[in-house]
C-alpha cells in the first residue's frame, strides 16, 4: 500500500472512530487529526543538510535540556536553529532508522508548530565515522517558532523559584500533552517524555508558554520492531513505565508507555516542583527510585494526596488516569483487547476523549 493510500484508509478509519467514540468538542480534535495527516510528501531534494553545514555553526547548550541552540555562520543572514541528535550506534539497519528520521522529518515540516505544540523541522543532518563512513547519528534541524524566543526547558522552570499561576500551569500540560497526541497521530511513539525534552518559549508578554515538545533520540515507527534499549540512568528511568524501566526492559514500547510518562510530568507540573536537583551536568532525582513498581505506587499516592487541593479534581483525575493507563483495573485505557486494530487509532481515540478533552474542560 502506498504512504497516500495508507494515509487515507488510516484517516478513514480515526474519523469513524472519532464519530462513534467521542461526542462535542471532539470536532476540533478530528478536524486536527485530519490536518495532520494530509502532511506527509515526498521530502525536497535539499532536505538533507550537509555535515559540513551543522559543524560550522555556533553551538550553546540550553540549560538542564538534551538540546542546544545553533546560529549558521552564514553572512548574508544568520539563523538560529535547534539540533536534535538520534544516535545509530546501537541500531542494526541504519537504513531503515533512517528512513524513519526522514519520514518523521518529512511529518514535521509543514505542521503549525502552536496547533501541534511541535517544532517545525527544516532538515536533517548525518554525522558519519569519519573512517568507515557509517552513519553514527542522525539530526533534525528545528526552526525556532515565529514571535518567540528564549526558550528553556521544562526542567530549568521546575527549578526556578518563579512559581507560575494556576492558569500557565494548565497551558503548559494542556500544550504537552497535545505533542504526545500529535505524534502518536503521526505513528510514532515518542519513549523520551521527560522535562528535559520539553522547551518553554517566552512570547507575546507570557514568560511560561508556549511548549514543544522534542527529545527524539529514541523514537521509532509506532509498527516499528524496538530495540528494547537499557535505561540505565536513574533519572531517564523516573519517566519510565515499569515495564520500560532498566536494563532488560519486559516488552516493546507502547504508545501507552509514553501515556504513562506524560503523567508524571503532569504530576511535576501540577505541582511545580523538580524531581531532580543538582546542576545539568549532574543532577539527582529528589524522590526514592529503589523499585520501578514501587516509584509508580509512590508518584500515584503523591497525586492523589497532594493534587486536588493545588489543581483540582479534574486535572488530578487526568494524571491518575495516565499512570495507571497500563493497569488491567484501569477502566479507560486497562483492557487491551479494545486496542488492537490495525492502525492503533482506538488508543488515540481514547487518549482525546480521555485525557485532551479531560484538560480542555478545566476552567480557570
Amino acid at each position: 500500500m502506498s504512504d497516500n493510500a495508507a494515509d487515507k484508509t488510516i484517516g478513514k478509519t480515526i474519523d469513524t472512530g472519532l464519530a462513534n467514540e467521542t461526542k462535542g468538542g471532539s470536532y476540533q480534535a478530528a478536524k486536527h487529526i485530519r490536518d495532520a495527516l494530509r502532511i506527509v510528501q515526498p521530502p525536497a531534494k535539499d532536505f538533507f543538510l550537509k555535515e559540513a553545514t551543522l559543524n560550522s555553526a555556533d553551538r550553546s547548550d540550553i540549560p538542564y535540556s538534551t538540546l542546544q541552540l545553533i546560529v549558521t555562520s552564514s553572512s548574508n543572514s544568520p539563523m538560529t536553529f535547534i539540533p536534535d541528535s538520534v544516535d545509530c550506534t546501537a541500531v542494526a539497519d541504519v537504513s531503515v532508522f533512517s528512513r524513519n528520521v526522514r519520514d518523521l522529518a518529512v511529518r514535521l515540516r509543514k505542521i503549525e508548530p502552536t496547533t501541534f505544540h511541535l517544532l517545525q523541522c527544516l532538515s536533517v543532518s548525518r554525522t558519519r565515522d569519519p573512517n568507515s563512513r557509517r552513519t553514527t547519528s542522525l539530526h533534525f534541524v528545528f526552526k525556532m517558532p515565529k514571535s518567540h524566543h528564549r526558550p528553556q526547558s521544562l526542567r530549568q522552570l521546575l527549578l526556578s523559584s518563579e512559581s507560575p499561576s494556576l492558569t500557565s500551569r494548565v497551558s503548559l500540560a494542556r500544550d504537552l500533552a497535545t505533542s504526545v497526541s500529535y505524534i502518536h497521530v503521526l505513528d510514532f511513539v515518542h519513549k523520551n517524555i521527560r522535562p528535559e525534552t520539553a522547551l518553554v518559549f517566552e512570547g507575546s508578554g507570557c514568560p511560561f508558554g508556549p511548549l514543544f515538545l522534542l527529545g527524539f533520540k529514541t523514537f521509532r515507527a509506532a509498527d516499528g520492531k524496538s530495540l528494547r534499549l537499557a535505561v540505565t540512568n536513574r533519572i531517564e528511568n523516573m519517566y519510565q513505565h515499569p515495564e520500560r524501566q532498566g536494563v532488560a526492559p519486559d516488552t516493546d514500547h507502547r504508545m501507552q508507555h509514553d501515556i504513562y510518562s506524560l503523567g508524571v510530568c503532569l504530576l511535576e507540573i501540577g505541582l511545580w516542583t523538580s524531581f531532580t536537583t543538582g546542576d545539568a551536568r549532574n543532577p539527582s532525582p529528589t524522590i526514592p527510585t529503589d523499585g520501578s513498581n514501587h516509584l509508580k505506587t509512590y508518584f500515584t499516592a503523591m497525586a492523589r494526596e497532594n493534587l486536588p487541593y493545588r489543581m483540582g479534581d479534574k486535572y488530578t483525575n487526568v494524571v491518575i488516569n495516565c499512570l495507571t493507563c497500563m493497569d488491567p483495573t484501569n477502566e479507560d485505557f486497562g483492557d487491551e483487547s479494545e486496542f488492537e486494530d490495525d492502525f492503533g487509532i482506538r488508543i488515540g481515540v481514547k487518549y482525546i476523549e480521555k485525557i485532551l478533552m479531560q484538560l480542555g474542560e478545566i476552567s480557570v
